[in-house]
């Protein structure tokens, strides 16, 4: 009997532990409290989301437009989808892992918003007829999977701008349809978009943005 005591009393305090372990790494700010509820009430099926074949890639926008690759090419956390937003609250990519989307948009002033727990966010001032490239990064060491996945815009200094060819061969094209699940989503999630943007754009975390400059296309 007191052997069983002693094992529940063991148990009790493990199970404590890890509570207050993930309370602590997933409160500290409401922003990033916020995108953790929304990457766990994430959209439950993929009919959204359309795979493409390689050929059905866009290699130029039209001279009037910008296109903006996003390359997931990491399996690191293939249960979590990383959403995607611009600037003005439209949910553009629900990004699986090992996967591959492409945004045709205006140039001029963009903005783009990722989580997938933690949040993101990118600046961007994008030339009329160019290709950009921003890579969605995994990263190491958070309690809950998915924690460190982040939005990293590829400058024209960074060295991997020489493996896009190989990124673009290796991850899975999609596409996303905007069913009902998906309008829903950006719906529910508008006013977390306009958090994020309070806080990043001008607020309290603007250190934190990313910046991709005319001068970064391909």
């Amino acid at each position: 009997m007191k052997k069983i005591k002693f094992l529940e009393r063991t148990s009790l305090l493990v199970s404590a532990f890890v509570a207050g372990v993930l309370l602590t790494g997933c409160a500290t700010s409401k922003t990033e409290q916020t995108a953790v509820d929304a990457s766990a009430n994430q959209i439950p099926n993929t009919d959204h989301i359309v795979r493409l074949s390689k050929d059905q890639r866009i290699t130029q926008p039209l001279p009037d437009k910008v296109l903006v690759n996003f390359h997931r090419v990491s399996w690191y956390s293939p249960t979590h989808r990383y959403a995607i937003f611009n600037g003005e609250g439209l949910f553009i990519c629900d990004l699986p892992a090992s996967a591959g989307f492409q945004y045709v948009c205006d140039p001029g002033q963009q903005v783009f918003i990722g989580w997938a727990f933690g949040v993101s966010v990118v600046q961007a001032d994008l030339a009329p007829g160019k290709v950009y490239d921003i890579m969605v990064d995994p990263g190491w060491g958070g309690m809950i999977a998915g924690a460190q996945i982040r939005l990293h815009p590829l400058t024209r200094n960074d060295r991997r701008r020489a493996n896009l060819a190989e990124y673009e061969e290796r991850e899975d094209l999609v596409s996303q349809i905007r069913t009902r699940h998906v309008v829903d989503f950006e719906n529910r999630e508008r006013a977390h978009v306009e958090d994020i943007k309070r806080d990043f754009l001008g607020g309290k975390k603007t250190r934190q943005v990313q910046h991709l400059g005319t001068e970064d296309c391909r």
